[in-house]
């Protein structure tokens, strides 16, 4: 048993004729019969007690839920006057209930009361002081006091919202639900009012809405589409309308998880760079391949323009992709895009996967160009000496000793606009010069030179930069 509010837990202690530290266990709790609770923040545990007959809660947060109560089978008594309390739902099958006093609390639906099936003959219940529906004064009380029920209550209807349609559906998790979500807004005489505000919002779940502020039609309705939140579990949906003090709220389930989608190689739920990067992985291979996505027999550029237009969000720029490795270039992506190019692309998704391809281009390529320090300094004998280029570029290394003369050039040639950081992309020098001769230990200068044409036409926006590196014997 839990029971983390301390006001809840001193009342159970007193009830229980507890010292401060005994534990509260359930067994402790079956001995209760009656109990009495103020200003409690947190009902949990209280389900524990099943064999209470009479309960008394005041002054309840406003947004705290009465689910707790819904084990405790045994109650004849319950008062919870004075609270904000608006969804009755839990008290619909507490069938031992005898008197119930919900007086001034925040109540526009009397239906849950209508569905408890032991509410009958000589039972007392007090809903004064409630912005009471039409439907309530004029449908439930009517229908509660044929069944011998005694009801007080304030003979006035108030506006109200009013659930139609497409409560508590179950669906897949990730999935639109197979119906919309419908609400109703009517006035003090229970008629359709059109032209209302209603606002949609979702307070549990992570779902999305197809509709999230509008307006009712002429038959005094609004509605909107769930889709479900990612995980499995109960989303909810509160609907509140201009003028109107309680809200609805609409309640789904996820119950089934979403099939893995083909394109996720890594079986991690979501389709991005990383699949991608498996795809390229396996290019070329034949024969069973969980890269294989359109099912032909074989990975290869199809696959991978596919599995891009199934990106879980439009977006493909690192800042929204931070798994992305520090190895994928806009090198290997300008190559999947020549390739993808190259085809008749007619299906959207195909397309959208181009797109995609062009997004990750840009995001990859360095805003700048730029000289990095190489790596490891100081050396002994090899280095790589990483560099960033904003845009295509032939591209030269010249390293020098201290006197200034030229010890070794490396022709790297053209190079798309890229970074070419790890070793497999950067410049490597062994420590030799043009003769093939290891150099001796000392302080070394590194130029690069990067432009858009060769190195016999210069060009104004020519790249140069120079750094120093040391070699250790």
């Amino acid at each position: 048993m839990s029971v983390p509010d301390a006001y809840l837990a001193a009342v159970l202690r007193r009830e229980l004729d507890l010292a401060p530290g005994d534990p509260i266990t359930s067994h402790a709790m079956l001995s209760l019969w009656s109990l009495s609770v103020d200003r409690v923040a947190d009902l949990t545990g209280i389900d524990s007690a099943i064999n209470v007959t009479d309960l008394y809660i005041n002054n309840l947060p406003s947004d705290l839920s009465l689910s707790p109560l819904a084990d405790l089978t045994n109650l004849r008594i319950l008062g919870l006057s004075d609270n904000s309390i608006s969804d009755l739902s839990p008290l619909a099958d507490l069938t031992n209930l005898r008197i119930l006093d919900l007086s001034d609390n925040s109540i526009s639906d009397l239906s849950p009361l209508v569905e408890n099936t032991g509410l009958g003959s000589g039972n007392i219940i007090e809903v004064d002081g409630n912005p009471l529906s039409y439907q309530s004064i004029h449908t439930h009380i009517p229908i509660l006091q044929s069944r011998g029920i005694s009801v007080e209550f304030d003979n006035q209807a108030h506006k109200s919202l009013l659930k139609i349609s497409g409560d508590n559906q179950k669906g897949k998790s990730g999935a639109a639900l197979a119906n919309p979500f419908v609400i109703e807004v009517r006035d003090e005489n229970g008629s359709a009012l059109e032209g209302t505000s209603v606002t949609f919002s979702v307070t549990a779940g992570d779902g999305t809405l197809s509709v999230t502020s509008t307006t009712t039609d002429s038959n005094g309705r609004a509605e909107t589409t769930l889709t479900l939140g990612p995980n499995l579990g109960t989303n909810t949906v509160q609907v509140s309308a201009v003028g109107i003090a309680v809200p609805a709220t609409f309640h789904a389930v996820s119950d089934t998880e979403a099939p893995l989608i083909a394109a996720d190689i890594n079986k991690d739920g979501n389709v991005n760079v990383l699949d991608l990067i498996l795809i390229a992985s396996n290019l070329g291979q034949a024969g069973q391949n969980d890269a294989d996505v359109n099912g032909d027999g074989v990975v290869n550029i199809l696959d991978l323009v596919l599995a891009a237009g199934m990106f879980n969000g439009a977006a493909a720029a690192p800042a929204a992709q931070p798994e992305v490795p520090e190895t994928l270039t806009a090198v290997e992506v300008q190559g999947w895009l020549t390739d993808a190019r190259a085809l008749e692309v007619r299906d959207p998704i195909m397309k959208r996967g181009v797109v995609v391809l062009e997004q990750l281009l840009v995001s990859l390529t360095p805003k700048e160009t730029e000289l990095l320090a190489n790596y490891p300094n100081p050396f002994n004998p090899e280095t790589w000496i990483p560099y960033r280029l904003a845009e295509d570029a032939f591209v030269t290394l010249t390293i020098y000793n201290p006197s200034g003369q030229v010890v070794r050039t490396l022709d790297v040639g053209h190079r798309i606009a890229s970074a070419y950081e790890s070793q497999s992309k950067a410049i490597y020098w062994d420590g030799k010069n043009d003769l093939g001769e290891p150099v001796a230990s000392g302080v070394y200068f590194y130029t690069l030179s990067a432009g858009r044409s060769g190195l016999s036409v210069p060009h104004r926006s020519d790249f140069s930069a120079t750094r120093k590196m040391v070699i250790l014997k």
